[in-house]
């Protein structure tokens, strides 16, 4: 998967990845914006300011960047490419089954009631989106009192998820946040995860399962039949020769022994399988009862089904057995013929 790209452009505004030289515009931004920032954000060290600071974040945040672990922005006016008047951060990426990130912003005061960040986001949100990202949730935490952010993430048509109580200390004290996410309808996901389509059930995924499994047992079926008509054929002539005939009795029956024995292994395996999706539908249902999340529950299901199947290795050893003596056979017959030619 492919980064995100370093620079996003909108109408108004040039969105740019970290680099050291914009160490004294940033260091710049965050001090005449203290006072307007204060109320919104966590506590912040003495040298909050310093460009030495600033620089060291701006190196932290390349290597970031590059490692696909945070993308933070830097927004400036094409009309004044030198001053930096925002940013916007994705933090805490997030891979396997979460798929998500944190969304962040802020905006010089001066910059403020000009729809900017609408369209610094928009932009943001679309690269977190795309193909590059491909992420699946970008959420943002933003503080009851905070109209602005709470009026630009409406307009994004972001969902609000509720209220999250004592939520991040700023301010002097634990303070609320309401949640507020977008979701990607056109997340791509890994080509080895099981994927419900749209109108289908977690149980109608589990039949689609069944189906492969049961395929695979006729195959197994049709395989051994073909085997078991090679070798009759083969014995058939072998009791054409003089002294032969009961050789060939005695072989015909083993064969058919050990392919009764073949086929009681292959109930076993099929038995097995419909053991294992009937446990996993139980254990979903119970996990649904309780806590709603499906997957997961799908998940432990399954290793209590590797803990409870203690019967397979018996069966593939008996398989396994079967197999070796039935090849022993053959070459066994194979001979007889071969000389009695």
């Amino acid at each position: 998967m492919a980064g995100a790209r370093t620079e996003l452009h909108t109408p108004r505004l040039l969105l740019q990845a970290p680099e050291p030289a914009q160490a004294t515009e940033v260091a710049a931004f965050y001090a005449r914006n203290s006072a307007h920032f204060a109320p919104w954000s966590p506590p912040q060290p003495p040298d909050a300011n310093d460009r030495e600071r600033a620089l060291q974040a701006l190196v932290d945040g390349r290597r970031a960047f590059a490692a696909g672990s945070a993308c933070r922005w830097w927004l400036v006016l094409p009309q004044a490419p030198d001053r930096i008047v925002g940013s916007v951060h994705l933090s805490q990426i997030a891979r396997g089954p979460f798929q998500s990130a944190t969304l962040g912003y802020a905006l010089d005061a001066d910059c403020q009631g000009r729809g900017l960040m609408h369209e610094a986001l928009a932009a943001v949100l679309a690269e977190a989106f795309s193909p590059r990202l491909n992420l699946h949730r970008v959420q943002a935490a933003i503080l009851p009192a905070n109209t602005r952010s709470l009026a630009v993430a409406r307009r994004l048509k972001m969902r609000d998820e509720g209220l999250a109580r004592d939520y991040l200390y700023i301010a002097g004290a634990w303070r609320d946040h309401r949640i507020f996410a977008l979701t990607n309808p056109g997340f791509v996901a890994p080509a080895d995860w099981a994927v419900v389509r749209k109108g289908q059930s977690v149980a109608a995924v589990n039949v689609d399962v069944n189906r492969v499994e049961v395929e695979q047992v006729r195959e197994h079926r049709a395989m051994l039949a073909a085997q078991l008509e090679l070798r009759v054929g083969v014995v058939v002539e072998g009791a054409r020769l003089p002294g032969l005939g009961a050789v060939a009795a005695v072989a015909l029956l083993a064969e058919l022994a050990l392919v009764a024995l073949g086929a009681v292994v292959v109930l076993l395996v099929a038995a097995d399988a419909l053991a294992r999706r009937l446990l996993v539908v139980l254990v979903l249902v119970a996990g649904v009862a309780l806590r709603g999340d499906v997957l997961a529950q799908q998940r432990e299901a399954r290793l209590v089904v590797v803990e409870l199947a203690l019967f397979l290795p018996v069966a593939l050893g008996v398989a396994g057995a079967a197999l070796l003596a039935q090849a022993a056979l053959v070459l066994v017959v194979a001979f007889m013929a071969g000389v009695a030619v």
